[in-house]
């Protein structure tokens, strides 16, 4: 079995179909607990599975990582088992020990089928992507009703995600399915978590609006502009720190998020992708 391999449909679904789903997931907030923590040289996968008290746990999928060239940085083959209505987290190291991003990722089934109802992915330099398993029924694959609730995702009166069925010995027909992760990045905005009263945590940076929320007092503000500085505060990116004018002003702890200004736009991979079973 090679390790790598080139990029194709996927369980009858291809990575240029992601264009209008993406746009519907981006709409999706995750909160923290979706994330696995981020490792040196790896990418940490955490998979949740729906429950019907039986049958939607199993095998955990093999997790092929490329990066946004389509080239192979990664492998986990047979990483083992999750029970009905459970989390688990896939550590994958790259090859190299390189800290490249994984932007796709491939999930290929094994022998027992689960029914994924979300699946997230953390890089070494701590980005973090989320994915729920709505897509499924769009795309005409298998689903179900997952009954699993995934930790800052509302839907209306309780309802909970779909999950998508994947399974390689033929009792269901997808075997697998691939993600271009910047495509489903969650819209994490530090102006929501400073304006409201009940928000609890660590101060937060979204690199791509440039603010930054200053969780103890709850003040937003603007990263600092290169080249200068005022007299107001802001974020200085480079040194992690509020700062007014040449002075620190506070010393902060910060959650860092890198969210893509593409993120709703239509992604076509590139013409060598990864497909199961290579």
């Amino acid at each position: 079995m090679s390790r790598g391999g080139s990029f194709g449909g996927v369980g009858g679904f291809a990575v240029e179909g992601l264009g209008f789903i993406s746009s519907f997931i981006t709409i999706i907030s995750f909160a923290a607990e979706v994330f696995a923590p981020p490792e040196p040289a790896s990418s940490v996968i955490k998979i949740g599975v729906g429950l019907d008290g039986t049958t939607f746990g199993g095998d955990l999928p093999d997790i092929r990582l490329f990066n946004n060239l389509g080239e192979f940085i990664g492998i986990s083959s047979d990483p083992g088992h999750i029970g009905d209505g459970g989390t688990a987290e896939i550590k994958v190291s790259h090859s190299g020990d390189n800290s490249q991003q994984a932007a796709y990722t491939l999930f290929s089934a094994n022998d027992n089928a689960i029914c994924i109802s979300m699946a997230s992915i953390t890089w070494p330099d701590g980005s973090q992507f989320a994915w729920v398993g709505d897509w499924a029924q769009k795309c005409n694959l298998d689903w179900y009703y997952s009954g699993t609730f995934v930790p800052g995702v509302s839907y209306s009166e309780g309802n909970t995600p779909a999950c998508l069925w994947i399974d390689k010995n033929g009792d269901r027909e997808t075997t697998g399915f691939q993600l271009h992760w910047p495509s489903f990045a969650p819209t994490r905005k530090p102006g929501t978590l400073c304006e409201s009263d009940t928000s609890r945590g660590p101060d937060f940076a979204n690199y791509a609006e440039g603010l930054f929320c200053r969780m103890s007092d709850k003040t937003l503000l603007s990263f600092c502009r290169r080249g200068g500085r005022t007299n107001k505060q802001c974020f200085d990116q480079e040194l992690r720190q509020v700062v007014t004018g040449d002075v620190t002003a506070l010393n902060v702890s910060l959650h860092k998020t890198i969210t893509t200004n593409s993120a709703n736009q239509p992604h076509h991979g590139p013409a060598n992708r990864p497909q199961p079973g290579t």
